[in-house]
């Protein structure tokens, strides 16, 4: 281990080395909320009240002290009155709609203001998902897949109401494959549960887009993470998908062969469609052997240009990085106040390196 992080530490400061070499300039790069957020409004709070005028027809965040956001507003539909009753016999105490359960279900980890679904409902197989998005194409209500709310884009916003399909109930590992390095699993299971259920076994799930995210929603998002560097995205690492159709029918996208190119990819069709074009039920993922070493490199530079050429450099000598981030002096800097390290705030690559111990 000694041995393997020495020959890597040698290489990356010959790499780094001729770079600075190659650049003597900084590339400087700046962002700014207002360019990054999308055309959403954004302006300062006075004294507490709203600055906009009273014909513009939005939506604000209107907390004193805060940035005012203006969010589109959507008319939302109906729930019938009829649908509600048919849901509540089938699900019982698996239905909800009373304002205060259901609050949390149009609110994610992002600034977006909660917009709750009218009813939550909490399936228990693929054919319980079936029915409810029957019902909701009957009465033309709107569905919002739930996983565990962890996004940060407003994906579980429910601006039209209607019905929240959430997971939370089918979050099981169904079948683990490991001669074929595959396991299928529930779409409210989050990858750190998978990870557990997959230790026993010597193998893990790469993916790793932030704490608690399930993997539903990580396919609905076509998710990326820390080990894409190695292990690609996750529309990388899916096999096939079940999946409830918006009139109720399930198909299922794939069979687990991997060497099979027969018909359309659906699989990739429904993967980052944010539960767009189907609601999915079943997932097969690729599995991977838990690299047996790891080593952590820190390498600081004098501008992002330069960083960026090792990393590519790295990568093109072949050297096994499991991981690798760039941050930027602002983002060290984010990171200093938040954990109270004292990080040099230059733009700088974090590594980790993996593979056997021979």
């Amino acid at each position: 281990l000694i041995s393997f992080q020495a020959n890597m530490w040698k290489t990356l400061t010959s790499i780094q080395r001729t770079i600075s070499r190659q650049h003597a300039r900084s590339i400087f790069i700046s962002t700014s909320l207002a360019a990054t957020a999308a055309g959403l409004a954004i302006t300062n709070k006075q004294a507490g009240k709203d600055v906009y005028a009273e014909e513009d027809k939005k939506t604000r965040v209107s907390e004193p002290g805060h940035y005012d956001v203006a969010f589109p507003t959507y008319e939302k539909i109906a729930v019938p009155e009829e649908l509600k009753k048919e849901l509540e016999k089938k699900f019982g105490d698996r239905y909800m709609n009373d304002e205060a359960s259901v609050e949390m279900y149009g609110k994610d980890q992002s600034f977006n203001r909660a917009i709750p679904p009218d009813v939550v409902v909490f399936p228990e197989s693929t054919e319980e998902v079936s029915e409810i998005v029957k019902l909701c194409s009957q009465y033309k209500v709107p569905i919002v897949p739930f996983g565990s709310g962890t996004s940060l884009e407003g994906h579980i916003t429910a601006i039209r109401g209607g019905v929240s399909i959430s997971f939370q109930r089918m979050n099981s590992v169904i079948e683990v494959h490991k001669e074929d390095l595959d396991c299928v699993v529930q779409p409210g299971i989050t990858y750190d549960e998978l990870n557990m259920a997959l230790d026993e076994f010597g193998f893990f799930f790469p993916m790793d887009p932030g704490p608690g995210a399930s993997i539903g929603g990580m396919v609905g998002t076509s998710c990326s993470g820390t080990n894409a560097v190695r292990y690609g995205t996750m529309k990388n690492n899916v096999v096939n998908l079940t999946v409830v159709l918006p009139n109720g029918n399930i198909v299922k996208t794939a069979q687990r062969a991997r060497k099979s190119s027969a018909g359309y990819d659906l699989t990739h069709l429904f993967i980052g469609a944010e539960g767009t074009l189907g609601v999915v039920t079943e997932i097969t993922v690729k599995i991977t052997r838990k690299p047996e070493v790891r080593a952590i490199a820190v390498s600081e530079f004098q501008s992002v240009h330069d960083a960026a050429e090792v990393a590519i450099t790295a990568i093109q000598k072949g050297i096994g990085i499991g991981k690798m981030e760039l941050l930027d002096e602002v983002m060290l800097h984010a990171v200093n106040l938040n954990s109270g390290r004292n990080y040099a705030e230059t733009p700088t690559l974090f590594f980790e390196f993996s593979g056997t111990a021979y």
